[in-house]
């Protein structure tokens, strides 16, 4: 019979604790997020935020390369689709505003 994987149970495990790991991280950056988002910052500021938080907490971000994506965020402000780009933007008093962050936690 052939095997549908090749992850013993003990790989799969550990698998899961770097998951747990990155998602941690991921509602850290959120927190973070959270306590400097206010009219007058701009989005590349929070991309900033995220990525020191990543970082300092020894991740790389999940996002950063994928399809040459360049970002550790998407940030979408307002009527912009969900998945959008950080760019040279100030938020104002009223913006909507979306923010999906991902971490990879050893490889």
């Amino acid at each position: 019979m052939k095997k549908l994987s090749t992850l013993s149970t003990a790989n799969l495990k550990e698998k899961q604790v770097y998951m747990a790991k990155a998602g941690m991280i991921a509602a850290k950056v959120h927190d973070k997020i959270n306590q400097i988002i206010k009219p007058g910052i701009n989005t590349l500021d929070l991309e900033k935020e995220a990525i020191k938080v990543i970082e300092s907490n020894g991740a790389t971000a999940a996002f950063k390369g994928i399809y040459d994506y360049e970002y550790a965020t998407c940030i979408s402000v307002n009527e912009e689709v969900v998945h959008g780009v950080p760019r040279d933007y100030i938020l104002k008093e009223g913006d909507i505003v979306s923010i999906d962050v991902g971490a990879k936690v050893n490889g």
